[in-house]
């Protein structure tokens, strides 16, 4: 029996993000990143559990490799119970608890929505998204499939199960 696997860190262009990839395979994926004819859609557990949407021709550079010594490999995606599905796109600020990315709007389809962002990104189109909270207030998030490099979208938290 081999040893384990290390984790597989994904960083992209000058976003500060090490995203830890699902079951990464360094070698799959720099094939599959190096051939894309098209965005690539990795999951990802950390900061942020989702699906990370990369456009090899517009992300100018991508690093698979190994943790930095000293990084720990715990999801930082500790949204409270009930919380909205984010996305996340390329930021000077890594994403966590306190920003998780754009909440969006209850009753977004997730998975329409990244198919969107991969359409966006293949045709070089713009893709408005809309986004919002309580909180907040609405607001809309205009991409540029032409130069994005990357987008997460995390699924909604699902709430705590109420006690009887």
């Amino acid at each position: 029996m081999g040893s384990p696997q290390p984790p597989l860190i994904l960083q992209i262009g000058a976003d500060p993000t090490g995203w830890y990839v699902l079951n990464g395979d360094r070698a799959a994926l720099t094939a599959q990143l190096s051939q894309a004819a098209g965005p690539v859609i990795v999951p990802v557990y950390a900061p942020l559990s989702g699906q990370l949407v990369v456009n090899p021709r517009s992300a100018g550079s991508v690093s698979l490799g190994p943790p930095a010594a000293g990084s720990g490999t715990h999801p930082s995606d500790d949204r409270f119970p009930g919380a909205p599905a984010n996305l996340y796109v390329p930021s000077t600020v890594s994403p966590g608890a306190v920003n998780p990315g754009y909440p969006l709007l209850p009753g977004t389809d997730v998975a329409a929505l990244q198919q969107q962002i991969v359409t966006a990104m293949r045709d070089g189109t713009v893709l408005p998204v809309p986004y919002g909270s309580l909180m907040s207030g609405n607001g809309t998030l205009v991409l540029s499939g032409s130069t994005l490099a990357f987008a997460v979208l995390s699924l909604p938290k699902p709430a705590s199960p109420q006690e009887g």
